[in-house]
């Protein structure tokens, strides 16, 4: 069920959701507090929700993207784990995150490693934009 929330629903609980998938074969007393606190935080924010102006006909198409890695997070691979979202017209259309498939020196390159997705997305978005006849 969090799998299916963390993915269709409420994206914001994704990490903390992959955390607790991979403890599944031997949870600690640590996995069982973090899930009691992903419990008490759905409970609040159940009445949370995106909202698009409740308007037909959408006159501000601006695209924003946000993008971030943590370095080197996973202390057992030392991988990192980047991602990012993309908003059209104020709300997010395509977020990710996930680990890194190579292991990284530095902040820096573990940034522009992440860069590479996001820009991919942002192409794939203005490409649907000229053929829908916006650009």
């Amino acid at each position: 069920m969090l799998n299916f929330v963390a993915t269709i629903i409420r994206f914001n609980i994704q990490y903390i959701t992959n955390r607790l998938a991979k403890a599944n074969k031997g949870p600690v007393k640590e996995h069982v507090a973090m899930l009691k606190y992903l419990w008490r935080y759905m409970a609040e924010i159940k009445s949370l929700s995106l909202y698009a102006n409740g308007r037909q006909y959408i006159s501000n198409f601006h695209l924003y993207t946000y993008s971030d890695t943590s370095f080197a997070d996973d202390l057992f691979t030392k991988v990192s784990i980047g991602g990012y979202m993309v908003f059209l017209a104020g709300c997010p259309i395509i977020w990710k995150s996930r680990k890194q498939t190579i292991v990284t020196i530095s902040t820096t390159e573990a940034e522009f490693i992440n860069l590479m997705p996001t820009a991919l997305s942002i192409k794939w978005i203005v490409e649907i934009y000229v053929e829908a006849g916006y650009l």
